[in-house]
């Protein structure tokens, strides 16, 4: 308590923070969390300094003043006269209704200090770091999109009849006053009491309803309420005009129905994957070279591993011959699958166009530096698009399915199944090409389990190898020719039946588009992102998307330099304030080198401990 002059004793506060410019709080880097008053999500810091609960005074109302004052001294010795409130504040380090000074220059919307029921920031209970879930938690819950009731509801029997009276279109309905019938079906038009209804009766289904004819600006309302309110939870076309019709209609109702539901940005938003309209296929240009254009793709993780470790698979498919390749890996870095690309091509030669997706191990360094080596155009499809590389993914799905089946008895066997499955599918004939990839490479039918079986039965003299040879450049030519042509029709057929419930769609230059992106497993979150903007077309159904503002929003999450993560910090409490020493031991004199390019690389980088300590361990 301080005595003033006059005599009457006034309670002081001490220690209280002040910020002339509250904007600034965040910069300071102060341990603030959140909390609630009254309901509203305030920013609360605590304060071991200060003797009370200090709140900015605008997110007091003028009811929660109690007519007292106390006097505040500041860090800087200087004095301030505040009103006290009584508020009702929810926060982690102190909850209830409690009495607050009043200051408009805080340094945090409200600061909790040493009061009675008060909690420690030492409390283990406690953490005064903003963690992801916390914040995931706190998240702000976005208020229900509902129809603009208040703009409708208020309309009455006179207005309605009045609005009837304007439109033309029900002046004339009212006018021709007659009935169509058409197949058990009524339909008329009568005036009750000045309002214009539209009575339908359906004779075989013991339907008569009465609906009212709606002019034009009550109809959008109507189809909001049918499609989008909480009663609506937007159904589909058919189910939402049923629930118009059931007492509404108006000229054009199922077009106006139809093109309002599938303008409707949510629905977009949440139409599932496969229901998007198929577009025309597209020919892709035919190769009758073999090993002139290679499809590769990777399979895996492959759970549970070989027994020597394998859990991936590298699939390589011709596209001329369809002749397959696997190999089982054991790790899927660039240097592996670029050794494993090159025994392939050792055995097969070199192609001239290698197709894959955007894996990192086919867009890394090494892999553009092994392809300029051997001089081959890597190519890669479109995002999230594997169908642009279908060829090798069908052979994925029938390789995985006839793995799953071979080794249900030894599991960790997998990888020796390979090779017996690759042959069983080269000595087939492919459904496009008509003939087995075999065939195609080597100008041959191969030796089989069929072949074998029948000359041990037959005893049927094979063809000499002169007569293989003699025969084998015009066979080679022959079949190649065919199937070629094979699959010329083999295309025709496919766009055939592909375009049957097909439809054209063009994108223009400017246009806005959902894009279908890879988001939470959770079935209920939306999927689409958007809307981007087309910033050019590439071909004739597709369109480039507008994604600068994203790269800006996380310019600080694309770089070439290691940041550092503001998360919670840890405080080690060790059993001994003794020093562990451990022997050092030497560097193998192979890693030398290594290790100093590598620290060297470090320095630069300015993540070296030599700049800036990564761990500060203090007792």
């Amino acid at each position: 308590m301080l005595k003033l002059a006059s005599g009457k004793s006034v309670p002081v506060m001490t220690n209280y923070a002040a910020l002339r410019d509250p904007e600034k709080t965040g910069s300071l880097g102060l341990p603030v969390i959140k909390g609630e008053i009254g309901g509203r999500k305030v920013d609360v810091m605590r304060d071991t300094g200060c003797e009370g609960v200090v709140v900015r005074k605008q997110l007091v109302d003028a009811s929660q003043l109690t007519g007292q004052c106390c006097l505040l001294l500041r860090i800087d010795n200087t004095a301030l006269l505040a009103e006290r409130a009584v508020i009702s504040l929810r926060t982690p380090f102190l909850s209830g209704e409690v009495k607050a000074l009043c200051i408009p220059d805080a340094i945090c919307d409200v600061i909790v200090g040493n009061v009675e029921g008060a909690r420690s920031p030492e409390d283990p209970g406690m953490s005064v770091m903003m963690t992801r879930a916390r914040a995931k938690h706190e998240a702000v819950t976005k208020p229900l999109r509902v129809p603009d009731i208040e703009r409708h509801v208020g309309v009455h029997r006179e207005q309605l009849i009045k609005l009837q009276q304007e439109d033309p279109r029900i002046l004339a309905l009212v006018d021709a006053g007659r009935t169509s019938r058409k197949g058990g079906k009524v339909v008329s038009f009568e005036k009750a009491r000045g309002i214009v209804y539209r009575r339908y009766e359906d004779l075989g289904h013991y339907v008569d309803v009465k609906q009212v004819v709606l002019p034009k600006p009550l109809r959008e309302y109507v189809m909001s309420v049918a499609h989008d309110s909480i009663t609506g939870v937007h159904l589909g076309i058919r189910r939402t005009k049923d629930k118009v019709l059931s007492n509404f209609y108006w000229p054009g109702v199922d077009g106006d129905v139809t093109r309002y539901c599938r303008s409707c940005d949510v629905c977009q938003r949440t139409v599932k994957k496969g229901t998007v309209p198929r577009v025309p296929l597209e020919k892709v240009p035919l190769i009758d070279t073999p090993f002139k254009r290679d499809a590769i793709d990777l399979v895996g993780p492959i759970n549970p591993r070989s027994e020597v470790g394998h859990g991936f698979i590298l699939m390589l498919v011709d596209y001329a011959t369809r002749f397959a390749e696997a190999v089982p890996l054991r790790k899927i870095d660039p240097e592996s699958v670029a050794e494993a690309l090159v025994d392939i091509y050792s055995r097969l030669g070199v192609p001239e166009e290698v197709l894959s997706d955007q894996g990192t191990q086919f867009i890394s360094d090494c892999m553009k530096e092994v392809c300029c080596l051997l001089g081959i155009k890597l190519r890669t499809t479109t995002l999230y698009h594997p169908m642009c590389n279908g060829l090798v993914e069908r052979f994925n799905a029938a390789l995985k399915t006839c793995l799953r089946r071979l080794r249900s008895e030894q599991p960790r066997q997998w990888h020796r199944y390979i090779n017996p499955l690759l042959f069983a599918y080269r000595e087939v004939p492919q459904e496009s090409t008509h003939f087995a990839p075999f065939e195609l490479l080597y100008g041959r039918t191969v030796r089989g389990s069929m072949h074998i079986l029948c000359e041990l039965w037959t005893k049927e003299i094979v063809k000499s190898s002169y007569e293989y040879v003699l025969n084998l450049r015009e066979r080679l030519d022959d079949t190649l020719k065919i199937a070629r042509e094979e699959l010329e029709k083999a295309q025709g057929r496919q766009k055939h039946y592909y375009d049957r419930t097909a439809k054209r769609r063009k994108f223009s230059v400017g246009e806005k588009v959902l894009v279908l992106l890879p988001t939470d497993s959770n079935k209920l979150l939306m999927q689409w992102k958007g809307p981007f903007e087309i910033v050019a077309t590439v071909g004739i159904n597709m369109g480039g998307k507008q994604l600068e503002k994203v790269a800006l929003m996380y310019s600080s999450i694309f770089s070439d330099r290691p940041g550092i993560a503001s998360t919670e910090e840890h405080c080690i409490q060790l059993t001994s304030s003794i020093p562990v020493r451990q022997r050092p031991y030497p560097v193998p004199y192979a890693m030398r080198q290594t290790l100093r390019d590598e620290l060297g690389e470090m320095e630069d980088l300015g993540v070296s401990g030599r700049v800036l300590p990564l761990t500060l361990l203090l007792w």
